[in-house]
């Protein structure tokens, strides 16, 4: 019934285009809609090939989304495949730009410029050498393997038998990243010596001869439940040998060349304007990961004068509680007790009772609301020094995983209560859930687009989700309030000191001096913040530039539509199409202005 009403609908309106336009201009407009799906079939078929390939090279992101084709073996790691991969990828672009002048719907011309802007900022980011600089406090082999093989289908022997076969194939990935960083040495790439002093004792934790503490031994701890006694007696005896036999023994042997050799040689300079072609490759990681063509002399100044207008709001909030200065009122706020859980155990259940309360106000919020749940867990003992106080991990409805609110127990001190309502719904709801898992369930989006991510996009969104939550009735005490500016600061703080450290020669301490001068965090949290920007140049710059944007857009939607603006179809709208540039998500909001919505 509902194909012949389609079929009767397209009749009558192909019988207005005759008596409208006559016949020759009606066949001419079949002819050019017959191009354009053409061209739009054309652009899928090419997605089809570069999502595969990538799914085959990068065998971690299949497992990460679902996929197990290559669930036995790791990336190569080699610097003869990355420059294959690197070859290839130009390839790809070639074959992407030749659709610049098709005439592609208005849909596909969407998606076509979303790959676009993917693939430009991939081939700009292969003229620099991050691959040997393959190690840091927050990044490889000391983390990367044992969350991919948490994360790995555990259902029947085939599954263990490729987690079997990854722990196999792990010596050879480790001994890759030697060589990379060796290479780096000798070119003259590495990361600040200040922020590789944690990473020895991450590698450590792999040479304990307490299997069961090995983090690599967590996707065996329920194995008697997926297989037969006999196979997980033989899957069990496979692990313990691998762990405590050449696993351990690669791990040895890069603990060794991290404190003799690589660590004493890794540069004493913090910026990244030190390393070779240092400033232009600042300049590309401001552009790439602001979406925007911003300097970072601009972004700075940006910076500085919201330090400047968010310090006057905590002002206000400290002298209405009885101070004459931000960090009186801040210090008076961590001396009560009452503001503190005693346990790891009392966080993670307050942060999961707060997320069921942030879960409720949403639907006032949002029209469209996402399918994948999410969980709250604590980051793993052997990261949570070196990790930030909170982040989160998308889930996959291919994968059947739940996304993951990561919280950092390591110092309770870095968890006042009246700051976890503003860090729950930057990472949690509606923050980074929901933005990736909408992106996920997109229907009409091609998987290659679901997983793209820029971060100006997904951060800023988090951001201002931080300040929505003023709005769905969060942040009712002066305290929590304070708590809320605290992270906006931060957010704000990161543009002067970022910019600061890797354009203008600033050293780790005049960050961490800046950073204490105007932020309620505690030194070891600000150290913590300092050393991860020092190895994600230009990271920390996307949060506040996001928000900006989403902000601008969501006040012209409002001057435009007036009463009839609709906060709930404002979100549908931003969320709708993924991950995007900064630059392509105003264009779509103006269009949606423009076309009269109301």
């Amino acid at each position: 019934m509902r194909d012949r009403a389609r079929h009767l609908k397209s009749r009558g309106r192909v019988s207005q285009l005759v008596q409208r336009f006559g016949l020759a201009v009606f066949l001419f407009f079949i002819a050019c809609d017959a191009t354009t799906q053409k061209d739009d079939l054309l652009l899928r078929e090419l997605m089809d090939r570069i999502w595969a390939w990538q799914l085959d090279v990068y065998p971690e992101s299949g497992t990460y989304h679902g996929f197990s084709e290559g669930n036995d073996r790791w990336t190569d790691q080699s610097l003869e495949a990355i420059r294959a991969r690197q070859k290839k990828n130009k390839a790809w672009n070639d074959k992407i730009e030749s659709f610049d002048h098709l005439p592609l719907s208005n849909s596909e011309r969407l998606e076509f410029a979303i790959l676009r802007a993917q693939y430009e900022k991939r081939i700009a980011g292969q003229a620099f050498p991050w691959e040997l600089m393959p190690i840091s406090q927050l990044t490889g082999v000391q983390h990367s393997p044992a969350r991919v093989l948490k994360i790995m289908p555990k259902n029947n022997l085939q599954d263990y038998q490729r987690i079997l076969s990854r722990l196999e194939k792990l010596p050879a990935l480790i001994r890759q990243y030697i060589e990379l960083m060796k290479e780096g040495l000798m070119q003259g790439f590495t990361p600040p010596q200040v922020v590789m002093q944690s990473v020895p004792e991450q590698v450590a934790i792999y040479l304990t001869e307490e299997w069961a503490l090995n983090p690599l031994w967590v996707p065996f701890r329920r194995v008697d439940e997926a297989l037969s006694q006999q196979e997980s007696e033989q899957v069990l005896s496979k692990a313990k040998s691998l762990l405590l036999g050449p696993v351990k023994e690669a791990y040895s042997d890069l603990y060794t060349y991290l404190t003799n050799e690589y660590i004493p040689k890794c540069r004493t300079d913090v910026g990244i304007l030190h390393l070779p072609n240092g400033r232009d490759w600042y300049a590309h990681l401001v552009k790439s990961m602001t979406t925007t063509d911003l300097t970072p002399d601009q972004i700075h100044q940006i910076g500085i004068q919201e330090v400047d207008r968010i310090y006057q709001e905590m002002k206000t909030l400290a002298k209405r509680n009885g101070h004459d200065k931000v960090q009186a009122y801040a210090e008076s706020l961590y001396k009560e007790e009452r503001y503190f859980c005693n346990s790891k155990e009392e966080l993670l259940k307050e942060y999961r009772a707060l997320c069921k309360k942030i879960d409720a106000k949403v639907v006032g919020f949002f029209g469209v609301m996402p399918r994948l749940p999410y969980g709250i867990e604590l980051i793993p003992e052997h990261a949570e020094k070196s990790a930030p106080l909170a982040y989160f991990s998308s889930g996959s409805l291919k994968a059947a995983r739940a996304g993951v609110f990561y919280v950092n127990g390591h110092n309770l001190r870095n968890h006042p209560r009246w700051g976890m309502e503003a860090l729950a719904i930057h990472e949690a709801v509606p923050g980074h859930h929901f933005q990736l898992a909408l992106a996920e369930e997109l229907e009409h989006k091609h998987d290659l687009l679901k997983n793209t991510w820029f971060t100006a996009y997904g951060e800023g969104w988090a951001l201002y989700c931080e300040k929505l939550g003023k709005e769905m009735g969060f942040y009712e005490t002066d305290a929590s309030e304070f708590g809320r500016l605290g992270y906006e600061i931060w957010r704000a703080v990161r543009l002067v000191v970022d910019t600061g450290m890797h354009e203008m020669s600033w050293e780790r301490q005049q960050a961490i001096d800046y950073f204490l001068k105007y932020t309620p965090k505690s030194l070891q949290e600000i150290e913590v913040e300092v050393d991860r920007y020092l190895v994600w140049p230009g990271q920390a710059l996307s949060y506040k530039i996001g928000e900006l944007k989403m902000w601008e857009l969501r006040h012209l939607a409002e001057e435009s539509l007036g009463d009839h603006f609709d906060l709930k179809a404002f979100h549908d709208l931003v969320l709708s199409n993924g991950a995007l540039p900064l630059d392509i998500l105003e264009t779509l909001v103006r269009e949606w202005l423009s076309s009269g919505h109301n």
